[in-house]
């Protein structure tokens, strides 16, 4: 499904079309014509109409060499074609495993920063219920909800860093991403 190896495809079918317009080059050709009408009789005489028909053998007697080399030259760009193919196979392994690699890693981190600002709203809860009961004072009140705010921050930047290397493994692997697609674990 990746376009780049689908155009290393054609590029490879389309060397192996020039083989063979090489090859059918050093082919006998065969052709036939027919003609009625005065010109055509071999003897000229005046008001005979007549037929005349012939059949051609032509084959390519010289340059043998030189269509082989053309010949053999096509099939090396062919091979050089597969060869460059399979790099370019191996390219797009390596990229789709460095951003699968990066997806794991991101959605780890979402985890992670989700179970912090699970946490932070918690110590946020309860440092706004000992503010009211009068045992903690406003600067503890403003420092945990600061805290629950930038872990807050943090989520939603691993909520897009998840949804960037998704999308950028997607793209690597030859599809596009879904649209409306959104994290499952919100």
């Amino acid at each position: 499904m990746q376009p780049l190896v689908q155009v290393a495809d054609r590029q490879i079918a389309l060397g192996r079309a020039q083989i063979q317009v090489q090859r059918g080059a050093t082919l006998p050709t065969i052709s036939a014509g027919a003609a009625y009408g005065m010109d055509t009789v071999t003897v000229p005489r005046t008001g005979d109409l007549g037929w005349q028909g012939a059949v051609t053998l032509s084959m390519p007697i010289f340059g043998f060499g030189a269509h082989k080399d053309r010949i053999a030259a096509a099939q090396e760009q062919v091979a050089a074609l597969r060869a460059a193919r399979q790099a370019l196979i191996l390219q797009i392994d390596s990229q789709i495993a460095h951003d699968y690699g990066a997806a794991q890693a991101a959605e780890k981190t979402f985890d992670n920063d989700r179970k912090t600002a699970h946490e932070a709203f918690s110590v946020y809860t309860m440092t706004r219920k000992g503010y009211f009961a009068g045992a903690l004072n406003a600067l503890n009140l403003a420092q945990a909800e600061g805290s629950w705010v930038r872990t807050r921050l943090r989520l939603a930047s691993a909520r897009i860093a998840v949804q960037m290397t998704r999308a950028q493994l997607e793209l690597d692997m030859g599809r596009y991403p879904a649209e409306k697609k959104e994290i499952s674990r919100t």
